[in-house]
């Protein structure tokens, strides 16, 4: 096996871990692990983007094979590390509609045809910020998509779910200290 040194590329790096060269695979991780953390921690927490780092070398063994040698390694790892914050994404936005579903469901009077919120839905509302209330207000009374509230209240529809997400951690947490 080839030694591996500073003058080492990248690209003979991979090629030497697809050899089952495991030095070759800790020599790419030290070169690049901090580079691709300082991006993920651009667009999600610490702990997060620490856990997303994992994920992406993990993706990167797994996807070795489908590694093509005339391309540069470090597009590629990065490419891997924008897959694994999408599908990060993807399932706290699928997380937060299904926290949301549950939370229209139990707000909403079933005995309502007016769609009004009970009395304890309206308790709960109360404690939640002014910005968290009228996102909950134009969502559950109105009907209002997330896209449609982002246009009004001049944000993106991420942010709509997120701020109902952490409206709902706000009243569950409420709802429990009263337990």
């Amino acid at each position: 096996m080839k030694k591996i040194t500073s003058h080492t590329t990248d690209e003979e790096l991979m090629n030497l871990y697809l050899q089952a060269h495991a030095p070759a695979f800790d020599e790419l991780y030290n070169r690049h692990a901090g580079k691709i953390l300082g991006y993920l921690k651009k667009k999600v927490s610490g702990e997060t983007a620490e856990e997303l780092l994992q994920d992406v070398f993990v993706r990167l063994h797994v996807a070795k094979t489908t590694y093509n040698e005339n391309y540069l390694f470090l597009p590629w790892i990065f490419t891997i590390a924008r897959n694994a914050l999408f599908d990060y994404f993807k399932k706290a936005e699928t997380r937060i509609t299904a926290n949301a579903e549950e939370l229209s469901e139990n707000l909403l009077s079933p005995s309502s045809a007016e769609n009004t919120f009970n009395v304890d839905s309206q308790l709960y509302l109360n404690i939640l910020s002014p910005e968290q209330r009228k996102v909950f207000e134009l969502r559950y009374l109105k009907d209002w998509s997330f896209e449609q509230i982002a246009k009004t209240t001049a944000t993106s529809p991420t942010n709509v779910r997120q701020i109902i997400s952490r409206g709902i951690k706000k009243m569950k947490s409420v709802k429990a200290s009263e337990l």
